[in-house]
C-alpha cells in the first residue's frame, strides 16, 4: 500500500509504499532492494523513510522468550517500550536503558543505540544486548552476538537499519523492588 509517512518532528512528508508483516515469513516476502524498516516512526529525522520501499514492523510485536528468573527478554523488533513494561515489571524486571518516550520500539533502540539519564553509569542500550537476528537482503536471518557474526553486530547497533533488518533482539533487563 502507499502511505504518507514522516518522522516524529512531521516536517517532511513522503510518499512511499509501505509494507507490514505479521511474521517472519511474510518479513522474508517484504525484502526487496532499497528497503528500510520502520518501527513506531518516532525517530526525530527521517531516518526510517525510503522513498521506494518501507517496511513497517509495529505487527512483529511479540515477546519471544522471557526468562522470569535472570531477567533475559528476548522479542520481535516492532513491540514498544511499553508493552516491554506492562509484560516484564510486575516480575520485578524493567529496562535497563530508557528514552524519552514508551512508543519506541525494540528494533528502533537497537538501531539508535538509545540511552536514558542513567546513560552515564549503564552505558547505551548496546551494554545490555545478548544477540540479535538479522533479515539480509538475500532474505537470510543471522544471528549475530559478540561472538557470532561480530562486525555485523556492532555494526547493527546505532546502524540506523542500514546492515539489514532487526528481526528480533535478546536483552538483559535490570531488577527492580518496586
Amino acid at each position: 500500500m502507499i502511505e504518507k509517512i514522516s518522522g516524529w518532528a512531521r516536517n517532511n512528508f513522503f510518499k512511499t509504499k509501505i509494507k507490514y508483516p505479521k511474521n517472519i515469513l511474510d518479513l522474508q516476502k517484504c525484502i526487496e532492494k532499497k528497503v528500510i524498516a520502520r518501527g513506531q516512526g518516532k525517530s526525530y529525522g527521517d531516518s526510517s523513510i525510503q522513498k521506494n520501499c518501507v517496511i513497517g514492523t509495529k505487527n512483529l510485536n511479540r515477546i519471544l522468550k522471557f526468562d522470569k528468573k535472570n531477567g533475559i527478554i528476548s522479542a520481535e523488533s516492532g513491540i514498544t517500550i511499553k508493552k516491554i513494561i506492562e509484560k516484564t515489571l510486575k516480575h520485578g524486571w524493567f529496562l535497563p536503558v530508557t528514552p524519552g518516550s514508551k512508543f519506541i520500539s525494540l528494533g528502533g533502540m537497537v538501531a539508535s543505540d538509545v540511552h536514558g539519564k542513567n546513560h552515564h553509569n549503564v552505558g547505551s542500550f548496546r551494554h545490555h544486548i545478548k544477540e540479535l537476528s538479522l533479515m539480509d537482503e538475500k532474505k537470510k536471518i543471522l544471528k549475530c552476538n559478540r561472538i557470532k557474526n561480530k562486525d555485523l553486530f556492532n555494526y547493527t547497533i546505532g546502524g540506523m537499519g542500514l546492515t539489514g533488518i532487526i528481526y528480533s533482539c535478546t536483552f538483559k533487563l535490570i531488577k527492580v523492588s518496586s
